[in-house]
């Protein structure tokens, strides 16, 4: 795949406008343009794009001003910029963006400039790409079924909506147009223990030698999963009462799988994969593919960590706080399994959080620590 980067600043503003400052760079080659007359630049980027045919154009900001600019002054000068592989593409410039409120902070979205026959991906406007590069973004538009360069300019949570979407569709289910449905009615006494998150044991203050970490793997994710949390199965009409959940005593149903889990379970076998892939293509040899394969998995991740936010997100057309509540009250008492099983090995935990413990016991051998970790695995039913 053939890959070029666009940067720079656009239109220097006046009655001649000159473009400020703008690069290309196809591969180890640079070209620069520093307060040249648009029509000159125009001509000599539009020669050395039909040269390369570059797959993917990167910009820094290009969203913004920098490819508005240019199609800008390409739709008053009647000139061809060459960004677009199609021809005869006409375009309609759009100049207003949109801003909104997230966890306290205004942030301001880029209006989108996707090119036709090829690519445009602006890093400054893209989650994805700043974690994942493009093999993480690539994947995130393969189990999404969203267009690569639509992805690459939403959230994480337009992606996970886009697969549970997809599979609700495909399955038949009635899809509300929006979220209507409010929390449940709860007690005082459970709303108190049903509103909490993951459990954390706050460490004494010190420096500590010999010391473990374990890391449960996707664990709500897996929690999900292995309980078959979702908003339609939890307190479910087609089974009895019973107190599934442990502390709050929610049912769940025993005779269909969620759709949640549904959504989940192949993302979690595909992470798995690919970590699987990492290890085994870990050498000088490999460094390419490796690092293809650590970014599939990193965005995966991130489609997974974002599914159980989801569940109490407000609007999520398939959240339900109860859902949530039920995959934290599962994860607290995950920890609280593997801390016991820890302290009857002789371990002291030091500290723990959510889903992952800190034990400490002098001169440990490595193959005590494995079995330790099969002694969880199977008393949790998580890795």
């Amino acid at each position: 795949m053939r890959q070029v980067e666009l940067t720079g600043s656009g239109l220097l503003p006046g009655r001649h406008p000159l473009i400020r400052s703008l690069s290309l760079r196809i591969g180890e080659f640079t070209v620069t343009w520093d307060e040249a007359h648009p029509q000159e630049v125009m001509t000599s980027l539009r020669d050395y794009l039909q040269q390369e045919d570059p797959d993917v154009i990167w910009t820094e900001g290009g969203d913004a001003s920098l490819i508005p600019s240019l199609l800008g002054f390409a739709l008053q000068s009647g000139l061809e910029t060459g960004l677009d592989r199609d021809d005869g593409i006409r375009r309609q410039l759009v100049t207003e963006g949109r801003s909104y409120m997230s966890y306290g902070q205004m942030i301001y979205r880029s209006p989108d400039y996707p090119l036709y026959g090829r690519w445009h991906i602006d890093r400054r406007n893209s989650f994805w790409t700043s974690g994942s590069d493009l093999d993480g973004l690539v994947e995130v538009a393969r189990v999404s079924k969203l267009p690569v360069q639509r992805a690459a300019r939403r959230s994480i949570g337009t992606g996970i909506s886009s697969i549970q979407l997809d599979l609700a569709y495909r399955d038949g289910y009635l899809i509300p147009w929006k979220k209507t449905r409010p929390e449940d009615w709860k007690s005082a006494s459970i709303l108190i223990r049903a509103d909490r998150g993951g459990l954390v044991y706050q460490p004494l203050v010190g420096v500590y030698e010999d010391v473990v970490e374990l890391d449960f793997v996707s664990m709500y994710p897996n929690i999900m999963v292995n309980c078959n949390i979702s908003p339609e199965t939890l307190n479910c009409t087609c089974c009895p009462p019973r107190a599934d959940v442990p502390e709050i005593g929610y049912t769940l149903c025993r005779k269909r799988t969620g759709l949640i889990p549904r959504v989940l379970k192949p993302i979690i076998k595909k992470r798995l994969s690919y970590k699987k892939w990492m290890k085994k293509l870990h050498d000088p040899e490999n460094t390419g593919l490796h690092a293809s394969f650590k970014g599939r998995q990193g965005a995966l991740k991130w489609l997974l960590v974002c599914c159980f936010g989801y569940l109490g997100y407000r609007n999520a057309r398939f959240g339900r706080i109860e859902a949530h509540e039920a995959t934290c009250a599962f994860s607290r008492e995950i920890l609280l399994q593997a801390r016991e099983i820890c302290e009857s090995r002789g371990y002291e935990v030091i500290h723990g959080i959510v889903d992952c413990v800190w034990i400490r016991r002098v001169k440990s051998h490595p193959g005590n620590i494995r079995k330790l970790c099969l002694d969880i695995n199977e008393a949790t039913g998580l890795h």
